[in-house]
């Protein structure tokens, strides 16, 4: 909201209990048709403890609903991971859209791991 003198303020909407403690967050840009990405986000990315990477819905209609969940202890490195301890907490997480046309989920590590997990179409 935007007050006369043009000064922005802030308002809580919702509230959102996760399961484990967050870690980081980033917001999704959303894009007009020629790319610009100047529109308000559809969606958020939440990185947590658990460890795992959150995609939570920016909608008015389905606002901070979970759009996918995905626990990195479970995923294409569980080996490599598991070894890691508590180095494979998200230390940043970022929406990025694929040459694909599909969007990933990029996830910079404690360990410094980069790891790329397919995400949802918003």
């Amino acid at each position: 909201q935007r007050r006369a003198d043009g000064a922005g303020s802030l308002r809580e909407l919702r509230q959102l209990h996760l399961a484990a403690q967050l870690s980081c967050i980033s917001l999704a840009p959303s894009c007009d048709e020629e790319g610009d990405a100047h529109l308000p986000p559809r969606a958020c990315v939440v990185g947590t403890y658990a460890p795992s990477v959150v995609v939570l819905s920016l909608d008015p209609e389905h606002l901070l609903r979970p759009i996918a969940v995905c626990d990195l202890v479970e995923s294409a490195m569980t080996g490599h991971m598991e070894r890691c301890g508590g180095a494979n907490v998200p230390e940043a997480v970022r929406l990025s859209p694929h040459r694909s046309g599909k969007l990933s989920v990029l996830v910079g590590l404690r360990n410094g791991l980069l790891v790329s997990v397919g995400a949802p179409q918003l």
